[in-house]
């Protein structure tokens, strides 16, 4: 199904530029599949592709969005749109250029969609990347049974050369979000591109400026109704080796200096996400405490089981994360200097 007054290109005139439709849920499908990209051409149709395939009975929205590419990628992604013939609404974006084409340009792109969007759950794809035909199906069969506000799998990675690198699977359970934000980089494997809801985005959205979802959302489900890993292959992730779309491609890099900056970028990533994940701590304690609590229609015990619950998450955190004086001065001095805003008292 092509929706062409919600988002489904018809002609140029037709693409949306953030000012023509924002959406309410009574207009909208449950779950939607998030698709920004930005100059992938060459990869963006097998993308599509994988997503046109799920086997996933339910009708949910396909959303290609475009940020504003140099290369063919909106023209193939319009042209799928128009050929598509499935059971499923199909919505065509074009977000604005000056975002850049970095982790915080993709960053801006989803906050951007998120905006104009208002389903209840939402899975974001990649451009370079391969969808599992079960991937739809399986994220938001999980979310429904777990009610966790994050729900994540495991992705399997196909190096230049085309050899499959090893995936360590992992448990299907909850995670802590220090657990998660350590397996990132130990085990990028378990951290598959986002799902999440719309209460979990209208509760700590939108995506700050440097880091990626993977990291700063199981923060926000582990502060809420918690980050789930389901144990399952649900997608490819193609490591290119070219420099395309949002992010370097170090990981495909042999080069020892290249090997070096992405190991200093890990240990940068690690401390600043502990900071985060403890700043976000300390503000949801406050707003539990004096404001609004996440869950509506709580008893006063209930209530004051999760500040008591949020409290020692926080204590917990400040006994086992890696953050020395020393690193977490030198780190917030260089986020100050990037302009990416800190949670302050």
């Amino acid at each position: 199904m092509t929706d062409i007054n919600r988002g489904a290109i018809r002609s140029n005139q037709d693409i949306l530029n953030g000012q023509e439709f924002t959406e309410t849920p009574s207009q909208c499908l449950e779950t939607a599949i998030l698709l920004p990209a930005l100059n992938e051409e060459d990869t963006i149709g097998r993308t599509i592709r994988s997503i046109f395939e799920q086997d996933f009975e339910e009708p949910f929205e396909i959303i290609l969005s475009d940020h504003s590419s140099h290369d063919r990628t909106l023209d193939i992604m319009r042209d799928m749109a128009e050929r598509y013939d499935g059971p499923h609404r199909i919505r065509l974006f074009q977000a604005p250029r000056e975002y850049g084409d970095t982790i915080k340009g993709m960053n801006q792109h989803v906050n951007w969609l998120m905006d104009r969007l208002g389903n209840k759950f939402f899975i974001q794809s990649c451009a370079d990347d391969v969808e599992w035909p079960n991937r739809v199906r399986r994220m938001v069969e999980t979310w429904r049974e777990t009610g966790a506000g994050y729900v994540t799998g495991t992705q399997e990675f196909i190096l230049p050369s085309g050899v499959k690198y090893e995936s360590n699977i992992g448990q299907t359970r909850f995670v802590q979000p220090e657990e998660q934000i350590k397996e990132l980089f130990r085990n990028p494997s378990m951290n598959g591109a986002s799902c999440w809801d719309a209460q979990l985005w209208r509760r700590y959205g939108p995506l700050p400026g440097r880091w990626a979802s993977d990291l700063v959302m199981p923060v926000w489900g582990g502060i809420s109704t918690g980050a789930y890993h389901l144990g399952e292959i649900v997608r490819t992730f193609y490591i290119t080796g070219k420099q395309t779309g949002y992010g370097s491609q170090f990981m495909a890099s042999t080069d020892a200096i290249k090997q070096i900056q992405l190991n200093e970028r890990m240990s940068f990533d690690r401390i600043g996400m502990s900071m985060y994940y403890i700043d976000m701590l300390e503000l949801e304690i406050r707003r539990e405490t004096h404001e609004v609590p996440y869950v509506d229609k709580v008893t006063a015990e209930q209530q004051a089981q999760r500040i008591k619950h949020l409290r020692w998450m926080y204590a917990r955190a400040l006994n086992s994360m890696f953050v020395r004086t020393a690193d977490y001065c030198t780190v917030r001095e260089e986020l100050m200097r990037q302009q990416i805003p800190i949670l302050q008292d």
